[in-house]
């Protein structure tokens, strides 16, 4: 299989040798991300670059296009935000500052001196937002949800102008599952979520809306890599009723390690 090559889009940033990007696509943009806190879009069928108004302080990490609002995406850095853009006007809707977050409780068992630092996100086909943080939490953002009965919900209602997972206050939940920074989250499904350390810890959790409105979760699963001394990433995706989880980083001698888990469904079983 041979891939074309179409062109090369050059960033109007004056961006340094060790300045890193990220990346995200759409059906026809590809957001990206850069040490110094510029956001921007490649238009992928004429290789134009456009910068957004609103860029990060310091380095920023994540970015990820919103299910089926290709106008729109979300960028997270380490000045602790969270940003929503539109690619269109190249302006910010909303922003979250992780800084704002309430201080673990006196009991928790997870200890960490680092800040919450935005180190993953992955959004569901639902619209939740979860993120992963540099100490050791995992956020998850219901404002932008999509309701299971949407069906029963008028037009006006199931479909807003925008995304609205970072304006709603309080639709959200904030778990404390490591000491470490937690480099990697993933969904497998719209209400089961896999978080991953650098460490190497992966631990599943299923969150449910009870019937006063509020949020909750259970941690249903927890395992450790069996290879992977130091975790990059994760990825999960299901088809015809199996689960598939691929974790990698770098190994006990330095190389690149990928792990690949699969189970099935719960409805398959």
């Amino acid at each position: 299989m041979k891939f074309g090559f179409l062109f090369t889009s050059r960033s109007p940033l004056n961006c340094s040798a060790n300045d890193t990007f990220q990346i995200a696509w759409s059906s026809s943009h590809i957001a990206f991300t850069t040490d110094s806190g510029n956001i921007g879009v490649v238009d992928a069928g004429t290789g134009s670059v456009s910068l957004m108004k609103r860029r990060h302080q310091n380095i920023a990490g994540s970015v990820l296009f919103i299910p089926n609002r290709p106008r729109e995406f979300v960028s997270g850095g380490y000045d602790l935000c969270l940003n929503h853009h539109d690619r269109t006007t190249c302006s910010a809707i909303a922003s979250f500052d992780f800084g704002s977050l309430p201080p673990r409780e006196t009991n928790d068992p997870h200890v960490s001196m680092s800040p919450p630092f935005i180190l993953s996100m992955a959004i569901s086909s639902s619209g939740v937002l979860a993120v992963g943080t540099a100490d050791g939490r995992l956020w998850l953002g219901f404002g932008g949800e999509i309701p299971k009965d949407s069906s029963s919900i008028n037009a006006k209602t199931k479909r807003r102008r925008h995304w609205e997972g970072l304006k709603r206050k309080g639709a959200s939940l904030t778990l404390s599952i490591a000491s470490g920074p937690v480099v990697g989250v993933a969904f497998e499904s719209t209400d089961v979520v896999t978080a991953v350390t650098l460490g190497g810890v992966l631990s599943k959790y299923r969150f449910s809306k009870g019937t006063d409105g509020r949020r909750d979760s259970t941690e249903i699963w927890r395992d450790t890599t069996s290879s992977i001394l130091k975790v990059n990433a994760i990825s999960e995706h299901s088809t015809l009723g199996t689960n598939w989880m691929a974790v990698c980083g770098v190994g006990s001698d330095g190389g690149g390690v990928v792990e690949l888990r699969k189970k099935l469904l719960e409805h398959q079983r």
